[in-house]
């Protein structure tokens, strides 16, 4: 989370158009966030300020993502006492808020994988109780490129995996050249 804007920040910066949520062609990036954002916030369902949160306790509606800080916060402090749509950091990455828009992404994404050429993972450590993450990835027949933790992947790749894998750094930075020349073979 210290990083969970920078990305789309960059690219809206780059004028790089990327979706959250709709279908993308040759010229748009899908942008993945499976467990929710600090900038996706409920549709079609609001709550006044001071609400509180409890076991069991789901609001559940669509989804939209506000586009930069401000909006975020203006929609914090004015629009809703909602929390943003994301998933607890525990097993099982329960949410409280739109749960069932979370699947949905989670469900678009294992079928994008499913018919992807290339995939990066980038910041990622394989956990495998994050099936929806890891079993789609390790059926893919798409080629996929990691960074981050060598062993973990390497070890991951070796168990899981029936396609080959690369590994191209630890640290996005030393990796960054590498990363280009394998978006340019695609």
């Amino acid at each position: 989370l210290n990083y969970d804007c920078v990305l789309e920040l960059s690219m809206s910066e780059a004028k790089v158009p990327f979706s959250y949520f709709d279908a993308v062609g040759e010229t748009i990036c899908p942008l993945w966030k499976l467990h929710g954002s600090s900038n996706f916030f409920s549709a079609g369902i609001q709550a006044s300020q001071g609400i509180a949160y409890s076991t069991g306790v789901v609001f559940d509606a669509g989804i939209q993502a506000l586009p930069d800080s401000n909006r975020v916060i203006e929609h914090c402090l004015v629009e809703t006492g909602l929390a943003p749509i994301m998933c607890l950091y525990m097993e099982g990455k329960p949410t409280s808020v739109s749960p069932s828009a979370i699947k949905r992404i989670q469900e678009q994404w294992t079928e994008a994988v499913s018919t992807a050429k290339a995939i990066f993972c980038i910041g990622v450590n394989p956990h495998l109780p994050d099936e929806h993450i890891w079993n789609p990835l390790a059926k893919t027949q798409a080629k996929l490129y990691f960074i981050g933790d060598e062993n973990n992947f390497s070890q991951w790749s070796a168990t899981n995996r029936s396609q080959p894998a690369q590994f191209l750094g630890s640290r996005f930075g030393e990796a960054y050249r590498h990363l280009l020349e394998r978006i340019d073979e695609i």
